[in-house]
């Protein structure tokens, strides 16, 4: 694309230890629920992994190398897709209610947060 990108290697390298961290996390704290319930001691670590890690990072590098003049092309249309995304929260079998409060979207296995997105939309 011909731009000129230069890296924060110090933001990405904290960026890196906290993900490294978090999966650290997971790991160890939900080893012995995981084996319980699937008989499987890193269920939840792959489901982590595959499902949330692999996808942001695709994203990310899809993102990353898009120019910024594409991505405020579109920016208006992003932004009302997810306005529309924080109102199917409160459509029946597509809004996920927990504990008391509609803020998930489920799409088969995949559950997710509509203002997470909208959070990086108005960025």
């Amino acid at each position: 694309m011909g731009k000129n990108i230069s890296i924060d290697y110090t933001l990405l390298a904290i960026v890196g230890i906290l993900i490294l961290f978090g999966i650290l996390m997971i790991a160890t704290i939900s080893a012995p629920l995981s084996l319980e319930k699937f008989g499987n001691t890193w269920y939840y670590l792959f489901h982590q992994i595959f499902l949330g890690l692999l996808p942001a990072i695709l994203l990310g590098i899809l993102f990353f190398k898009l120019s910024l003049s594409v991505l405020k092309k579109y920016a208006v249309a992003l932004l009302s897709l997810n306005l529309v995304a924080l109102i199917l929260v409160f459509v029946p079998k597509i809004g996920l209610s927990i504990g008391g409060a509609y803020r998930w979207i489920s799409l088969g296995p995949i559950s997710f947060q509509p203002s997470e997105f909208l959070k990086i939309s108005f960025l």
